[in-house]
């Protein structure tokens, strides 16, 4: 269910504000063993992948703001806020792209699809976050 809700709307997403353009995906992921409870905690609680205050009580088409581990600012509009799962947004500073966080089958995956924004630097976040994702849940 969560991957067609978050697939129909990333295809809404992209026909409404990006007809046309070139999408480039960063996409991040890491295995875990711990329960999706205390994996979800690690990426969203203080101290986690999503910074120093971390992200919480979030709702579905209202706002959020923060900034990961690796120094990126994100905020936009919340899609979905299904925790321990899911969270999607828009992330105005990359254009308006669309960002995922999601666990499932024993792995934590970060995603961004951008319109528009240049190769290199979309390249550039992912190894940034791959790395901070496998410090976040070592093999």
């Amino acid at each position: 269910v969560r991957g067609w809700d978050f697939e129909l709307n990333g295809l809404r997403h992209y026909l409404e504000r990006h007809p046309g353009q070139r999408r480039i995906v960063a996409s991040a992921n890491a295995a875990y063993t711990c329960s999706d409870v205390e994996s979800w905690a690690r990426l969203i609680e203080a101290g986690g992948w999503f910074g120093s205050s971390g992200i919480s009580d979030l709702t579905s088409g209202g706002r959020y703001a923060f900034q990961t581990t690796t120094s990126e600012t994100l905020e936009g509009d919340v899609a979905f806020w299904q925790p321990p799962w899911q969270f999607t947004g828009t992330v105005d500073g990359w254009n308006d792209g669309l960002f995922r966080v999601e666990l499932c089958e024993g792995a934590a995956t970060v995603w961004l699809s951008t319109f528009g924004v240049d190769e290199a630097d979309v390249g550039a976040l992912e190894r940034k976050w791959r790395a901070s994702l496998g410090e976040l849940f070592p093999s």
